[in-house]
């Protein structure tokens, strides 16, 4: 059962068939309903998400407006993603640290937590630690001119992150602390994506719960190609966003696009 726990407060902004749609939403374009296979009823979906038929029937009104799915009657409801589905990206990223620096220094900072911890499995791998050693862990929300546009969870070894007071945090970039310990950034590996934004999220970013929010991974490593910080960062997408030049490399014959300058950017994308 796919309980969705929320405030009453949390309820009155956004419509419980509202969420169940973008959760649906994302099931769709992802894969998860087989379209040669009828998805669950709407009295099964009802149980799943613990909600009326009604509250299931008008997500699913949505959906079949937008083409996403196609209902028929005695056929039942089958899921209709488009045909064609861009491939997640995932590259090393050069050239991104002078403008992360200098977003770090134009943006506010609220610092949510500070805490040493044992890392969760994925940090662990992406800063190659050994078992049960520790790390700092920071969650920070990030501001321009008052708006909140990104959620960031931070770990950081802690033979670098002792020497890194919580205060820091809140007026210096995260890499700029990291290079005042005597670790020289010098390269980054990174993959983007798309989540929805759970109630804790949502508050932070003043959004509606289940919205969609780019998701970001980021590993960072010295000179010396250690792993210093792992980032897991959400993007508020209004706000946020991301790109990169690319130039033609390679022969006339095969024609290949490489990527020369990546810049991000926490202003509005207009």
């Amino acid at each position: 059962m796919v309980a969705l726990n929320r405030s009453v407060t949390d309820a009155a902004v956004t419509p419980l068939h509202h969420t169940i749609y973008l959760v649906l939403r994302q099931q769709i374009l992802s894969g998860q309903f087989p379209t040669d296979r009828p998805m669950p009823s709407e009295i099964e979906l009802g149980q799943q998400f613990d909600v009326s038929r009604i509250t299931i029937r008008r997500a699913l009104e949505r959906l079949q407006s937008e083409g996403l799915i196609l209902r028929g009657r005695g056929r039942g409801t089958f899921a209709q993603p488009p045909q064609q589905q861009a491939q997640p990206a995932k590259r090393d990223v050069r050239g991104i640290f002078d403008n992360l620096m200098a977003m770090g220094f134009s943006t506010q900072v609220q610092l949510i937590e500070c805490i040493a911890v044992i890392p969760p499995p994925e940090a662990v791998a992406a800063l190659a630690l050994p078992p049960e050693a520790m790390a700092q862990r920071a969650v920070r929300v990030r501001s321009l001119k008052g708006r909140p546009f990104s959620y960031l969870t931070t770990h950081v070894p802690m033979d670098i992150a002792s020497g890194i007071e919580p205060k820091d945090l809140e007026t210096t970039p995260l890499l700029a602390l990291i290079e005042a310990q005597g670790r020289r950034v010098a390269s980054a590996r990174q993959t983007l994506s798309a989540r929805l934004a759970d109630p804790i999220v949502a508050g932070h970013l003043q959004m509606e719960t289940g919205a969609p929010v780019i998701a970001m991974q980021r590993t960072v490593y010295d000179t010396d190609e250690r792993p210093v910080e792992f980032l897991q960062a959400l993007y508020h997408p209004d706000i946020y966003e991301f790109s990169f030049d690319m130039a033609r490399v390679g022969s006339d014959e095969i024609v290949r696009w490489q990527p020369m300058l990546a810049t991000e950017s926490g202003a509005p994308s207009v």
